[in-house]
């Protein structure tokens, strides 16, 4: 059996014959694909993707981009089952950057926020 793992451990079975650029995941229904999204798009969660045949790894990757749209095919087989396609590709040298920049910004936010909070505790203590 074939699986896809993301960085937080969920395991999507996919179809043989799967590439970065074309992974086939079959699923029962139209609604299962939400479930599939859902983990696609959690923040961080193609940070470490592997590619598992029964339980070898086959393929790692790091930091991966969803292409858009999410599912590039979907259609439904003659015994009523959904197979969709997804593609990844790794990030560009340039988007990687961005992302260690927004990483950074979001540290010092978070650090200023603190700072405001406990300046206003202090103001508010010196009032009394």
């Amino acid at each position: 059996m074939e699986k896809l793992v993301l960085t937080d451990n969920t395991e999507l079975e996919i179809m043989d014959g799967a590439s970065l650029d074309y992974i086939r995941i079959q699923t029962d229904n139209f609604a299962a694909l939400d479930q599939i999204a859902g983990a696609l798009k959690k923040e961080g969660n193609l940070a470490k993707v592997q590619f598992k045949t029964d339980d070898e790894v086959t393929g790692e990757y790091e930091d991966l981009y969803l292409e858009r749209p999410m599912f590039q095919e979907a259609d439904m087989t003659p015994d009523g089952n959904v197979v969709s396609v997804i593609a990844f590709r790794e990030k560009t040298e340039l988007e990687k950057r961005v992302d260690a920049i927004e990483r950074g910004q979001e540290i010092q936010n978070g650090a200023l926020e603190d700072l405001g909070q406990v300046v206003s505790e202090i103001a508010e203590g010196g009032e009394k």
